[in-house]
């Protein structure tokens, strides 16, 4: 991000999270409507089980109907149906004794021929509508604002849930944002303490060093803002900010100093 020079790395550019937070928003978008897919096609799934088990209840051989119930007696008042045709069983006559056998063929009977369905005649032809011209990205982007203002989507969190998320990713992107100066922040409390220290190392009783230190601990407490979130805007700045330290140098290891002796 600095270009591949050495040195502590810069934030990034501004169009690259903008592009990266639209990006985002796009994909949160979509998967919404993953999820909305889905549950129709649960819903779906549960109304097409629900009818096949009616189905199977209510069918031949199912809870209501099964196969093994014997057939009721049809009632008196209802005609009976016809008898199936009688099956001619008798053989027929042997025939005379000759030097071949002659079976008489009965002639086939011939099929009625059913009548030939009336060719439909076809209606007017349909109109073939044009192929809408596709918008932009640009107008896309809009219409689907519009949409999502005018029919907003049902979401299972309450406005108070959605609006404490939203604020606890604020907070977490401003500490994002001002690490250094928590981190220098810090680092000016360590060296006062510090300080306070060397100022009292003659103090021979630890206890009497323990209350030193702890009052020097809440001296600092009292100066500090009341929320490290927070960075005011007034002139000036606050305490913290007029006396952030420099930056610090690396540290020297005398133990790597081949120099050193």
């Amino acid at each position: 991000m600095n270009g591949g020079k050495r040195g502590p790395p810069t934030a990034p550019p501004k169009h690259m999270n903008d592009f990266t937070k639209a990006l985002a928003a796009e994909v949160r978008i979509l998967l919404q409507e993953v999820g909305q897919l889905r549950d129709e096609r649960r819903q779906l799934q549960f109304e097409i089980a629900e009818l096949m088990a009616v189905k199977s209840k209510h069918g031949a051989g199912g809870e209501y109907t099964p196969d093994w119930m014997p057939k009721q007696p049809m009632p008196p008042g209802l005609p009976e149906a016809p008898a199936p045709p009688a099956i001619e069983d008798a053989a027929r006559e042997p025939a005379p004794p000759a030097w071949r056998t002659i079976v008489k063929h009965e002639p086939r009977r011939k099929k009625p021929k059913t009548p030939q369905p009336q060719a439909i005649t076809a209606g007017p032809t349909p109109v073939v509508a044009p192929a809408p011209q596709l918008p932009s990205w640009a107008q896309w982007k809009r219409l689907r604002k519009a949409m999502a203002s005018t029919a907003k989507a049902v979401s299972p969190f309450s406005v108070a849930h959605r609006f404490y998320v939203k604020s606890l990713y604020k907070r977490y992107l401003k500490n994002e944002l001002d690490w250094t100066v928590h981190r220098h922040l810090w680092r000016y409390k360590a060296l006062q303490i510090r300080a306070e220290f060397e100022r009292n190392r003659n103090v021979s009783d630890p206890r009497a060093l323990a209350t030193i230190l702890e009052k020097a601990e809440a001296d600092l407490a009292a100066k500090q803002h009341p929320d490290p979130y927070i960075t005011p805007t007034a002139p000036g700045g606050t305490k913290w900010e007029r006396h952030i330290p420099p930056t610090l140098g690396p540290i020297y290891d005398h133990e790597a100093d081949p120099h050193h002796h």
